[in-house]
């Protein structure tokens, strides 16, 4: 996990000012901010339309009594790419493009599935030895003991 924190906000900000400085160097420090701005324009605009539709998605398959799945990790994506396009930079831009088109979405979405389901189907997800609590107990039929008032710290 301190890798992957790493990685977002040292390696990504630095890969991002190197490729600003770069793009600065063709079209000049005001193409450069201009482009930047565009992008995240478009990019907001076309969130808010998808993301409208896959709003309407998911009520249509609620309203069905069907679980919306697709829709969820569509409308995930279409949260995660709102926010690369709004941070500044061309490559968050161009992540955040990506997760705008559905073909690319589904496949991430359908990734994360089979690798999310995989790793807890087979029990290797987060859980360790650690969180189990071993113990005895019997069980009692028809028999209440009256010493017990609900309470787990009995101190009078």
């Amino acid at each position: 996990m301190l890798k992957i924190l790493a990685f977002l906000f040292i390696v990504v900000p630095l890969a991002e000012i190197v490729v600003l400085v770069e793009v600065g160097s063709f079209v000049g420090v005001a193409g450069t901010l201009g482009l930047v701005v565009v992008t995240a324009l478009a990019g907001a605009f076309l969130v808010r339309q998808q993301g409208l539709a896959s709003v309407r998605q998911i009520h249509t398959a609620l309203s069905r009594g069907e679980l919306p799945t697709r829709a969820f990790y569509h409308a995930g994506f279409l949260l995660l790419a709102g926010a690369l396009l709004l941070t500044p930079g061309f490559l968050t831009d161009t992540l955040g493009f990506l997760c705008l088109i559905p073909p690319v979405r589904e496949q991430l979405g359908q990734w994360l599935i089979r690798h999310w389901l995989g790793a807890v189907m087979t029990g290797q997800g987060s859980a360790s030895i650690q969180d189990s609590i071993e113990g005895n107990f019997r069980e009692v039929d028809g028999q209440s003991d009256p010493d017990l008032t609900g309470r787990l710290d009995k101190r009078d």
